[in-house]
């Protein structure tokens, strides 16, 4: 489809960006006249995530906050009433019609905002922060994008002038709370936090919040309505976006839930995503979940011996895996090879990480969602800057933690910017991870024969 592939070449070249508050997006789909009850039934709806997981993009520089597919979805269901995520579009232009709409929607919703453009470029509007101290709260650096991600941040934060402190808790969620304690009595203004624990860190962070520190949650929640913000990406779209690829390949059969590690929020939310496509093809007996299991710390050794576990007692009959990042993903490919499996049994992934596009260029990986941190890094140092400096962030918006934690026992809401993620298959790898410098060609398509020109 060349109009997508065209919008998604502009969403990887956007340099600014402007973020659209979900209430005046819900006002002017409220005021459209589209009948869509013409085109999309109770039971037809437009398998358009997988395809347009990419943001409104109206001049290549303007890029609309809240993916393509939720905007389509969400017309839908203002008009018939039906919460739709998926199906068939039987050829009969149901989806090219929706396509066009929703284009034009994004142009209409684009033009009419009010709200700033953001910078992702370490610009900060020439605020001054010469001396603020930040500090930057990792909870490991074995995954490979966290050192990556605090260099990007150490450099940022430096060239606008603030001393950096960094610590990194060795996944110890009580060492993590001491360190940021530490932080703050060594000057800390602000601290970025990526938690170990989400609900662990919770009361070192009201403490410090009681004291005047400021506290980021980056990437992953924090479950207390004391934190400053959190910044993240649409954690329930990428969940979303990994069923879609997935169902794409195969609609029925056994299905194998795989769940990242249960102390990271982020892991609910791409569960929810997951099952808001999955459950009614689940409740109509098309797909049966034979296993579902969580990764402790999202361990590739983890995934791969729960894994293993699960095709010795399916005696194989699998069909599909729904993983929720690349390293549980490639673990459970390994018990897949195991098994004369692999590339045989679609599988999802994310991050985009080099060796997941690799698994993807050889048949083995089936989706992985690229999650840009190069627009996350940025904006949490302007963020943490603004912050230092006594200046407000009002582009973010408020969300309950009921809503992002699933507990009913929550109270509060806590103030959030998500930015959209897209989902990577075989054919669009090079083009939206290769092309747009975010991994290298080298590594994406080693040992692949049929490797397309660099």
């Amino acid at each position: 489809m060349p109009v997508t592939e065209s919008l998604m070449d502009e969403v990887v070249g956007a340099k600014t960006y402007t973020v659209l508050d979900r209430a005046y997006v819900d006002q002017v789909l409220s005021e459209q006249e589209f009948d869509l009850s013409a085109m999309v039934s109770d039971t037809q709806i437009a398998q358009v995530g997988q395809f347009l997981a990419a943001d409104y993009v109206t001049t290549g520089k303007v890029q609309m906050l809240g993916d393509s597919y939720f905007l389509v979805a969400k017309m839908i269901e203002v008009k018939t009433g039906v919460i739709v995520w998926q199906a068939s579009t039987q050829g009969d232009g149901k989806l090219t019609a929706l396509i066009d709409m929703a284009h034009s929607l994004g142009k209409k919703l684009v033009a009419g905002a009010s709200t700033s453009l953001l910078k992702p470029t370490g610009d900060t509007g020439g605020e001054s922060a010469a001396g603020a101290k930040i500090g930057l709260s990792f909870p490991d650096f074995s995954a490979a994008r966290w050192p990556s991600e605090r260099d990007q941040m150490t450099q940022l934060l430096k060239a606008a002038g603030c001393e950096v402190i960094v610590e990194e808790a060795q996944s110890n969620a009580r060492r993590q709370g001491e360190q940021i304690k530490d932080m703050a009595a060594r000057g800390a203004k602000v601290i970025i936090v990526v938690p170990a624990d989400s609900r662990a860190l919770a009361p070192a962070v009201d403490e410090l919040s009681a004291r005047g520190v400021k506290i980021i949650a980056y990437d992953r929640l924090i479950a207390t309505p004391d934190i400053s913000a959190y910044v993240s990406f649409d954690n329930v779209a990428i969940g979303r976006s990994q069923a879609i690829a997935i169902l794409a390949i195969k609609s029925n059969g056994n299905f194998v839930l795989l769940g990242g590690s249960r102390t990271d929020n982020n892991a609910f939310l791409f569960r929810k995503g997951q099952m808001e496509v999955l459950k009614p093809l689940i409740d109509s007996g098309k797909i049966k979940i034979v296993a579902d299991q969580w990764i402790d710390g999202w361990n590739p050794a983890g995934a791969r011996a729960q894994m293993s576990t699960i095709l010795a007692e399916t005696k194989g009959k699998v069909d599909a895996v729904v993983a929720p990042n690349d390293l549980t993903a490639l673990g459970a490919i390994m018990a897949l090879k195991d098994s004369g499996l692999a590339g045989k049994v679609p599988i999802s992934g994310q991050d985009a990480t080099e060796a997941g596009c690799n698994s993807i260029a050889r048949g083995e990986l089936s989706v992985t969602v690229f999650k840009d941190i190069r627009r996350l890094v940025p904006l949490v140092c302007d963020y943490a800057i603004r912050l230092a400096t006594g200046k407000d962030i009002p582009e973010l918006s408020p969300c309950s933690l009921v809503d992002l934690t699933g507990d009913q026992a929550e109270t509060g809401s806590v103030p959030c910017l998500f930015l959209p993620a897209l989902p990577v298959t075989k054919d669009n790898l090079k083009r939206l991870v290769v092309d747009s410098g975010f991994q290298p060609y080298e590594g994406v398509y080693k040992g692949v024969k049929d490797a397309p020109a660099k």
